[in-house]
């Protein structure tokens, strides 16, 4: 008998924000690289700043995803994980 993980390593921010805002519009995926990129054309202000790094760190660090997302909602991390929109933003490698 062989046992798996249920869940890879992944890490996930609630805040009181629905996940990264490009101009107007909610990114539902964001990769690590357009992190640097969105930080060095002051997409990412204030508050997001220090969330993106933290899951740009998370991702440098060898975990597969990560997740902005409204802590506001009620079973945020639900509707996060166990359906195919979300409600906020996957960061990947």
């Amino acid at each position: 008998m062989t046992a798996f993980p249920l869940i890879k390593p992944l890490l996930i921010i609630s805040a009181p924000l629905c996940g990264v805002f490009l101009p107007k519009l909610l990114d539902k995926s964001v990769s690590r690289p357009q992190i640097d990129a969105l930080k060095k054309e002051g997409v990412l202000t204030k508050g997001m700043i220090p969330k993106a790094d933290c899951c740009a760190t998370a991702i440098d660090g060898g975990v597969k995803k990560t997740h902005i997302i409204d802590g506001r909602l009620p079973h945020a991390i639900l509707i996060e994980l166990f359906t195919d929109e979300g409600i906020g933003t996957m960061i990947v490698p």
